[in-house]
C-alpha cells in the first residue's frame, strides 16, 4: 500500500492565511515563499491551521522563520484552529512559549485526532 501526500493548500485571508493538507518538505518551500509576500502592515499574522493534516520538521522550520520575521517587525504570530497532532509537534519541539496558539471554542475534544 502506498500513501500519497496531500499537497499543501495556501489561501490568503483577511487576517493571514488558511492552510490545508501537508506542511512537509514538498510544501514548505511554497509556504516560505508565501510568507515572503506577507504585507508588512498585517498585525497580527494569523494562520488558520484547521485543515492541516500533517506537519514535519520542514514545516516547523518555516513557522520558526515566520516567527522570527514577525518578531523583527514587532508583530504577533497566532495559529488558529490548530489540530492536536500539530500542537503536539510544536510542544515536542519546545516552541509553545514562542508561537501563540489560539484556542478554538468550537473544537470538539476529538478535533485533530489522528484518524
Amino acid at each position: 500500500m502506498t500513501l500519497e501526500s496531500v499537497p499543501l493548500g495556501i489561501t490568503v485571508t483577511a487576517r493571514g492565511w488558511a492552510l490545508s493538507g501537508e506542511i512537509d518538505a514538498n510544501g514548505a518551500p511554497a509556504l516560505d515563499s508565501a510568507f515572503e509576500t506577507m504585507p508588512a502592515t498585517m498585525q497580527p499574522v494569523v494562520i488558520d491551521m484547521g485543515e492541516v493534516s500533517f506537519i514535519d520538521s520542514s514545516g516547523l522550520r518555516v513557522l520558526a522563520r515566520l516567527l522570527q520575521r514577525t518578531r523583527e517587525t514587532q508583530r504577533r504570530l497566532i495559529l488558529t484552529r490548530t489540530p492536536s497532532r500539530v500542537t503536539r509537534l510544536i510542544e515536542i519541539a519546545g516552541m509553545t512559549d514562542l508561537i501563540e496558539i489560539e484556542a478554538d471554542p468550537e473544537a470538539s475534544p476529538e478535533a485533530g485526532a489522528p484518524g
